[in-house]
């Protein structure tokens, strides 16, 4: 075993496991089995919430409004926070869309669940083919514990990443997943969702319901109509820094410093990307009118966050994402919303995982769990639960397919632990950064000298934490076998994930 972790279902549904092998938690019925076929009166009277999770695919944590941004990104989002949950300093696993939301689909980090690059010790062999790791199969996902604890699943993306050969939305029962050859907008991820909910059983069982919007990730283009801050610039055409020049995308020229961009053409790329976190915004806002007049929001707990952030100039970082761990990359917002389970107008600073989903949601349905390192469920912060004792770790593994182009920058493995306000950076060079979060959050200013004790402290909490969380290799041969087909491929590669 992998993990040391153990499941109770408390609510296994009569049809048993998917017949995977398992590692990290094992399932058994528990003494209070209810049937499968339990009678709709029954299940109306013991009926779950439903389970919402919105993912703002690359939206920075700093760039919403209810944040603090200058700019009015996100009106729709402000009032949920008004009426909710505002968690201030949630932070992702990763820094891109295929393992953070593994993270919260699982609980794991990429090391284990093995949604990732293929990382430094694999450059090498994988250079020139793909980089981007399934998700291990033997992993049960929170899909399929959620089906199997009575709940219709539905899902809808606009990333390529997220559909299900990659292993990540393995298990929904009805999915509709991103086009290859052109990322689905939010209006028609939100069109897509509706039309399964629409043909779901008419039954009495709670629904969990999965949107991806894919929009603010590159190439950005311009929504004059949400964003008013756009009328200063006479060019509004998309801003694509995945433009390929002997094969190197912009972003990677821009890293590695053989190109560069005058700044107006900077200021012009953040308007142009703060203009698709506005359009996102306002179609999450008619997908909530949609399933209230559903009235799936009746009794619904909804998780809004983003999986990760993006590159605007920091770190020697452009435009893009993914391979490093820095607060614009990892720092993401998260609100909890929910009229009947969701107390209005809270912000907790205590910092937090994407992790942290996976058990929200499986706490809320009656699931049970024994983690040998667990998360904690976001409801139990709010109830003044302490779990700042804890390390936050996020690892991000180098890229085969762009390393060559920038070394220093995606060449190397990466991992970092909190314990707030102490952030601590290891690359696989052997380098180390340190960073005081509370005093610097934009980690300008390495802490030396007199700090070396807290460094040498959070180096060891990591490897304590390493030996419980064993990582998983990944096997070449599953990589070839599961990895995308020919028409993923191709748009993984046009979005700069793969050579």
């Amino acid at each position: 075993m992998l993990v040391q972790a153990v499941a109770i279902l408390t609510a296994l549904a009569a049809s048993g496991c998917c017949g995977r092998k398992k590692d990290q938690r094992t399932q058994k019925a528990p003494s209070t089995a209810r049937e499968g076929k339990k009678s709709a009166e029954g299940r109306a009277k013991t009926r779950q919430p439903n389970l919402i999770l919105v993912v703002m695919d690359t939206v920075r944590g700093d760039s919403v409004s209810a944040g603090g941004y200058s700019r009015a990104t996100t009106p729709f989002l402000d009032t949920l926070v008004s009426e909710g949950v505002f968690f201030t300093n949630a932070r992702s696993t990763s820094s891109w869309t295929h393992p953070a939301h593994a993270s919260m689909f699982t609980g794991l980090v990429p090391s284990v669940h093995s949604a990732r690059y293929a990382g430094k010790d694999l450059l090498k062999e994988r250079q020139g083919t793909a980089a981007v790791i399934p998700m291990r199969k033997d992993i049960i996902t929170l899909q399929e514990l959620l089906k199997q604890a009575g709940y219709t699943t539905a899902g809808s993306v606009g990333a390529v990443l997220l559909n299900p050969g990659l292993g990540v939305t393995r298990g929904f029962e009805s999915f509709a997943p991103a086009v290859v050859g052109k990322d689905p907008d939010a209006h028609t991820v939100n069109t897509r969702l509706l039309e399964l909910l629409d043909h779901k059983p008419d039954d009495e069982r709670p629904v969990f319901v999965f949107v991806n919007y894919f929009d603010a990730h590159g190439p950005y283009a311009a929504h004059v109509e949400h964003a008013p801050w756009l009328e200063e610039f006479e060019n509004l055409d998309a801003a694509d820094l995945l433009e390929r020049e002997n094969g190197i995308p912009l972003f990677a020229r821009l890293c590695a410093g053989t190109q560069k961009l005058p700044d107006a053409e900077w200021k012009r790329i953040r308007a142009l990307y703060d203009s698709e976190i506005a359009f996102v915004d306002y179609h999450m806002k008619k997908l909530f009118a949609e399933l209230d007049s559903r009235g799936i929001l009746d009794n619904a707990f909804v998780i809004i966050t983003s999986d990760h952030g993006e590159y605007m100039g920091e770190h020697g970082g452009m435009a893009d994402h993914g391979r490093t761990l820095y607060e614009e990359l990892v720092h993401v917002p998260l609100v909890l919303w929910g009229e009947k389970h969701v107390p209005g107008g809270i912000k907790i600073d205590r910092p937090v995982s994407l992790r942290d989903v996976f058990f929200t949601f499986t706490e809320l349905a009656g699931i049970e769990f024994r983690f040998k390192n667990p998360g904690c469920s976001l409801m139990a912060v709010v109830k003044s639960a302490d779990c700042s004792g804890r390390p936050l770790v996020s690892e991000a593994f180098a890229d085969p397919g762009v390393a060559p182009a920038a070394p220093r920058i995606f060449g190397q493995d990466y991992a970092s632990v909190v314990q707030w306000p102490f952030k601590l950076i290891m690359k696989s060079s052997g380098e180390t950064e340190l960073y005081d979060l509370q005093k610097d959050q934009h980690e300008l200013n390495k802490l030396t000298g007199p700090f070396r004790k807290k460094k040498n402290e959070l180096v060891n909490v990591y490897k304590s934490w390493r030996l419980n969380n064993p990582a998983h290799k990944p096997d070449l041969t599953a990589i070839e076998s599961q990895g995308p087909g020919p028409l993923t491929r191709e748009r993984l590669r046009a979005l700069g994930y793969i050579e």
